[in-house]
């Protein structure tokens, strides 16, 4: 995706009190509707699944959800002492001239290199080495410190994963990350190449995604506050941490987020932290009114209008 949709709540009619029970109604609208994919609530440890045309636990594209956890694994080879998001990607990728080799990590997570949003599609057969090599020759699209979001930066994310730990992006990911979450059903279908790998994707299911929230609720994220920092403005009341959308609610608590998505595939997460709501779907057959089904969500949950 090129840019991220966020939800903001209004100020008309809103309570930060947040009602399951409402939650019902709206689900089965979708299902009558057509959805197909999963959608998870949890509301205050109260969590409900509901797979439409898929099992609850069905294991579903999450697109550009993906970029939290290649944020997640530079902050644990950070705190491991073996990079710094103030590393140049020079320091770490080999053949960058030097306006990308000057490029750091923590741009490159806050979409703020200057580079394009992508270099070819999602399936073309490029392997990393050919990617940077890709990268090396594309011009920059604006100066380094502006705001521009940017999948070529995640993926180039993932080959600085690889290069600092020897391990394959994806396997990093599992022993650092999935297993001490106990994401089990989270990874790649097959080998994504590298216009993919790093900025979207990834399979995994409501569970999962779950999970992993309640780890970053819980602390036992390396770098947790750093990803959900506010880095950069956005515009439109909204700033970029690292893989995450940071925003205010009407109700002045705050919502984390991000969405994603391939025309095909759509994925969206709300976590509203301060009053322990998660709100997840994914779907494989993405319309126009999917991508608008957790806004609907979020404001019956909480009874107030909304705007985007």
């Amino acid at each position: 995706m090129t840019a991220t949709l966020v939800l903001l709540l209004s100020l008309t009619a809103c309570t930060a009190e947040a009602d399951p029970a409402r939650a019902g109604e709206v689900m089965r609208q979708a299902d009558d509707d057509g959805f197909t994919g999963v959608v998870l609530v949890d509301v205050g440890g109260e969590v409900t699944v509901e797979g439409m045309g898929h099992e609850p636990d069905a294991r579903l594209d999450i697109g550009s959800l993906t970029k939290q956890f290649t944020a997640a694994a530079v902050l644990a080879l950070e705190e491991d002492g073996l990079l710094s998001v103030d590393d140049r990607l020079g320091d770490h990728l080999d053949g960058l001239p030097s306006d990308k080799a000057d490029l750091t990590l923590h741009q490159a997570l806050t979409h703020t290199t200057g580079l394009p949003d992508s270099l070819g599609p999602d399936t073309e057969p490029i392997g990393r080495d050919a990617y940077v090599e890709r990268v090396a020759s594309t011009p920059l699209e604006r100066e380094p410190g502006e705001y521009g979001y940017s999948n070529v930066g995640y993926s180039l994310l993932a080959a600085v994963v690889e290069t600092v730990t020897g391990l394959t992006y994806e396997e990093y990911l599992r022993t650092a990350l999935f297993e001490p979450a106990g994401l089990h059903d989270t990874g790649y279908d097959g080998d994504p190449y590298w216009n993919l790998r790093g900025n979207g994707g990834l399979l995994s299911t409501a569970h999962d995604m779950h999970r992993w929230i309640r780890a970053l609720a819980d602390g036992e994220v390396a770098g947790r506050d750093r990803m959900l920092a506010p880095h950069v403005d956005e515009g439109g009341g909204t700033h970029y941490g690292y893989g995450w959308v940071l925003a205010t609610t009407g109700f002045d608590t705050p919502l984390v987020t991000h969405n994603g998505g391939d025309g095909v595939s759509y994925a969206e997460l709300l976590w509203f932290p301060e009053d322990d709501v998660v709100l997840y779907l994914a779907t494989d057959s993405a319309r126009e009114s999917d991508e608008e089904l957790a806004t609907r969500l979020a404001g019956t949950l909480f009874d107030t209008h909304h705007v985007w």
